[in-house]
């Protein structure tokens, strides 16, 4: 997994390439969690480039969700794609997670 990011306006955006498995979710969260106290509202993990992803890098994934939200924060996750999206429709984590497309982003 490798993870860059960019800051657009009053978002935070981390761009997530390859595989988010095991250990890899640890360095995503602990990145995550430093937005807590950050300046930007709303956090975006861009996952169209994420090929796999295991159940660790879906648990880290909620857990930093509900660690922002109590932060007042908004955590999107933008255009997981192929095992990835089926994996959080079929884990209806869709429902508990907002998941949004690229273009989308740019309008929040």
């Amino acid at each position: 997994m490798k993870v860059s990011s960019s800051e657009q306006g009053d978002k935070k955006i981390f761009y997530v390439t390859g595989k988010v498995v095991g250990t890899d979710i640890v360095e995503l969260g602990k990145m995550l969690e430093a937005c807590r106290e950050s300046e930007f509202d709303t956090i975006v993990v861009d996952l169209s480039d994420v090929s796999f992803i295991d159940s660790h890098g879906l648990g880290g994934l909620v857990y930093s969700h509900i660690l922002l939200e109590k932060g007042g924060k908004k955590l999107l996750l933008a255009a997981p794609k192929g095992y990835a999206k089926a994996l959080f429709r079929d884990c209806a984590l869709d429902k508990v997670l907002k998941i949004v497309e690229p273009a989308t982003v740019d309008g929040l």
